[in-house]
């Protein structure tokens, strides 16, 4: 499954619509987007260290292999030109 064929089932989900018998399933759901989302952060992140490297031709040891924020951090960053 693709990140937005995932996207589309999840618009699609209302905790209010889930019955007993099918919540495993819609979880199921949810957990696979939520791991393909953190699988993309990862690898945009080592594709993005590997061309800071590449532009700026300082050492790739000086650039962090791991993300240097948590998940949390990532998304309440204010991203805007005036914040960064």
């Amino acid at each position: 499954m693709t990140w937005q064929s995932l996207s589309k089932q999840a618009e699609q989900l209302s905790w209010r619509e889930i019955a007993p018998q099918g919540y495993h399933q819609r979880l199921a759901l949810i957990w696979q987007l939520v791991r393909s989302l953190l699988e993309g952060t990862m690898a945009a992140y080592a594709d993005a260290r590997t061309k800071a490297q590449a532009e700026t031709g300082l050492p790739i040891a000086l650039f962090p292999a791991e993300l240097p924020f948590t998940w949390e951090q990532a998304m309440t960053q204010d991203l805007t030109s005036e914040a960064v």
